[in-house]
């Protein structure tokens, strides 16, 4: 069968004798094979050239984003160690400790391996190619968890410098009132029982008739009238615990409820109630205790 021929004739329009080509079958289907073979092997080498491109665009690809995931890493870092400065400046000037011991990383436990620092130090270097995506995500990871700590340290010294600022607007420390002392705070000779001796829970300040008396802190007025032997009396809550008392003035400047700042003018110098002249009566109480007004304010 495979002896047998084919013949294709060609006919020209202005020629009446056709021009015809013999072929063997055997000729045709080695052809054929070859022709296939041919086409199989093409195909396979532009699949395989097609692949080889696509792994080249796509390592491109992942080495353009571990160069970006890279270059996010060192500004991190660098963000970081300012952060890390501010935070030890921070704790230093104010003299305080953590109370979670976030200042050194080395204090926490756990933390990074050796190799993580290792990549991570790559990375800063700008190393990439020794550097896969895994890596890069691990050491993006382990900075933002170094971050948040610091986040968290920083939250917390906000939160002491605020709580300092609340006690020290609360904490009475200037005078009430310009004048000379006649009486301390503690122990002294009892104004009306002649050879007797009391406990004297203030400050006694003489000053001139009218004098302005002012607050010694910021805070509330709690009370503003005539309590008794106190004769016409202030008392101004400054919260943690800080209550102030200004007792026998002739005149009152605020109202209960008022709220007041420190060295703001609340009444005027008087001898209401029991004194034997005119002046200022202060106390200074805390958690409703007595203390001595001079361990808080200026000298």
């Amino acid at each position: 069968v495979l002896a047998r021929y084919l013949t294709i004739a060609f006919i020209p329009h202005h020629s009446s004798k056709p021009v015809k080509v013999h072929f063997s079958f055997s000729f045709l289907l080695v052809s054929l094979l070859f022709w296939f073979s041919l086409t199989v092997w093409a195909v396979t080498l532009a699949i395989r050239h097609l692949d080889y491109w696509g792994i080249r665009l796509n390592n491109l690809a992942l080495k353009a984003k571990t160069a970006y995931f890279a270059q996010e890493v060192k500004k991190s870092q660098e963000k970081l160690d300012e952060v890390k400065e501010i935070d030890l400046q921070l704790r230093q000037l104010l003299e305080m400790k953590s109370k979670k011991a976030i200042i050194e990383q080395d204090e926490a436990t756990g933390g990074p391996s050796t190799a993580d620092q290792e990549n991570l130090r790559k990375l800063l270097q700008g190393k990439i190619q020794e550097v896969n995506q895994k890596d890069v995500e691990n050491n993006i990871f382990l900075l933002n968890r170094i971050i948040k700590e610091r986040m968290e340290s920083l939250r917390e010294i906000t939160e002491y410098v605020q709580e300092q600022r609340s006690i020290y607007r609360a904490t009475p420390n200037i005078w009430p009132v310009e004048g000379r002392i006649t009486s301390f705070y503690g122990s002294r000779a009892h104004p009306w029982a002649e050879g007797e001796r009391d406990f004297h829970p203030g400050l006694d300040i003489a000053a001139e008739y009218g004098t302005p008396v002012r607050a010694t802190a910021s805070g509330i007025v709690k009370l503003a009238h005539w309590e008794g032997g106190y004769g016409k009396l202030v008392v101004i809550d400054h919260g943690h615990d800080f209550i102030t008392l200004y007792a026998h003035n002739s005149r009152l400047a605020v109202t209960q409820g008022d709220r007041v700042k420190r060295g703001q003018v609340i009444a005027y110098i008087g001898a209401t109630g029991a004194t034997t002249g005119a002046h200022l009566h202060y106390e200074v109480r805390i958690d409703g205790n007595a203390a001595n007004p001079l361990r808080y304010v200026k000298k």
